[in-house]
């Protein structure tokens, strides 16, 4: 992996204005109307907005997936700042994490097989890494993070070692590998309803972390439109296909994050925009992929992928395709259920470019 730095960045903030002309495309793009803004359902939360950082770096990474590390390490430490309005990155961690205490991090790993031993996995293990040096630097050591997903073949498919030792940083799979059903012992016992349908947990969020930092994707899904910050934790239950015949809601994805053990740890999201993928997922295809070279930060999973479904149907209209509208259905229902808000005026959103 290449880790030069630039000696010569420098960044530009741009203000905090109405949402609909943000810059979340490109430095100098304009986020578009989306039909989500019509016949809007919202939930009946307090006024607050909630605050979403954008942070962009043009040479961060390229089309082969080949990624600056040193840039995206500042892109991170610059969002964390910006988010939290902290001086120190201990005072700035410190609002999501307890010193001392086990964090997992959570990655979506799935549909990598075609593409798996190449340079487009690289953003996993460099998102992840990034991570765990500002936890370390901050004050969380090694033996408390875990960096893990559903299944160990899908993180190894990522470019990820599985590590089981607890005198380190240990990356593990709800699922063992190349298991196709799961056991009893790899999910909580504990069912909960989700609409007609009930799930269990995996053990790795209910028993082995007390913070979860979730890392999802800017990623198309046929079935669901996007599979981002709500759709991430079909990687944390034991069952993700039964919500499959219904296009992931009613029941689905808005329920499922109603969750009280997904609620209560869930304390940030750092979305992985580095690399997105605009079409035909869940399954990456090359031929889908463009190096978007941003991350998201936010605490709101529904305003962090009314962000991303913007940036997503921007980049699908450059390539003559239509807008993703599976996705209005999952936003709507999950901000009047209380998860957040997909109303633009109650996002405060602020896009940094650095260069």
């Amino acid at each position: 992996m290449n880790r030069k730095t630039d000696r010569h960045i420098s960044n530009q903030t741009i203000p905090r204005r109405k949402f609909l002309k943000q810059a979340t495309i490109s430095a100098m793009g304009m986020i578009i109307a989306h039909p989500l803004w019509n016949n809007r359902v919202f939930s009946q939360q307090p006024m607050n907005k909630s605050k979403v950082i954008l942070v962009r770096h043009p040479q961060v990474i390229d089309s082969s997936g080949t990624i600056q590390y040193p840039l995206l390490k500042k892109m991170l430490t610059r969002a964390i700042i910006e988010f939290t309005e902290k001086t120190n990155l201990k005072e700035a961690w410190s609002r999501f994490v307890t010193y001392g205490r086990p964090v997992g991090l959570k990655l979506n790993t799935l549909g990598l097989s075609n593409i798996r031993n190449t340079s487009l996995t690289n953003h996993y293990s460099a998102i992840t890494s990034v991570l765990v040096d500002e936890l370390k630097q901050a004050g969380s050591a090694e033996k408390e993070l875990i960096i893990w997903d559903r299944s160990e073949q899908e993180l190894e498919n990522a470019g990820l070692t599985i590590q089981k030792s607890p005198r380190t940083v240990r990356v593990l799979g709800a699922k063992v590998n190349r298991r196709s059903h799961e056991t009893s012992d790899e999910y909580d016992p504990k069912y909960y309803s989700v609409g007609n349908k009930k799930v269990r947990i995996s053990r790795i969020l209910t028993d082995k972390c007390d913070t979860l930092i979730s890392i999802p994707l800017l990623k198309h899904h046929q079935l669901a439109g996007i599979t981002s910050s709500l759709k991430s934790h079909f990687g944390s239950i034991d069952n993700p296909r039964q919500f499959h015949s219904t296009r992931c809601v009613n029941p689905g994805i808005p329920e499922l994050n109603t969750i009280p053990v997904i609620r209560k740890k869930q304390k940030l999201i750092v979305a992985d925009c580095l690399l997105g993928l605009y079409h035909g997922g869940p399954w990456w295809n090359p031929r889908y992929v463009w190096p978007y070279g941003g991350i998201v930060v936010g605490t709101d999973p529904v305003a962090v992928d009314t962000i991303l479904l913007n940036i997503m149907d921007e980049k699908r209209k450059s390539q003559n395709l239509i807008p993703i509208k599976q996705s209005i259905q999952q936003l709507k229902l999950s901000a009047k259920l209380g998860l957040g808000t997909c109303d633009p005026n109650r996002i405060d959103l602020k896009t940094i470019q650095l260069n």
